[in-house]
């Protein structure tokens, strides 16, 4: 049991970890877009 506890806890920290990465990178590009006439 404690091995598949594991594992559900292992592929729940990836999505978690896969969902900041794909924020971060929307919340970059957003930065971007909106900096870019100041530059």
């Amino acid at each position: 049991m404690a091995v598949a506890v594991s594992s559900a806890s292992g592929s729940l920290f990836s999505i978690i970890i896969s969902a900041t990465k794909h924020v971060a990178a929307s919340y970059t590009k957003y930065l971007l877009m909106n900096f870019e006439p100041i530059s």
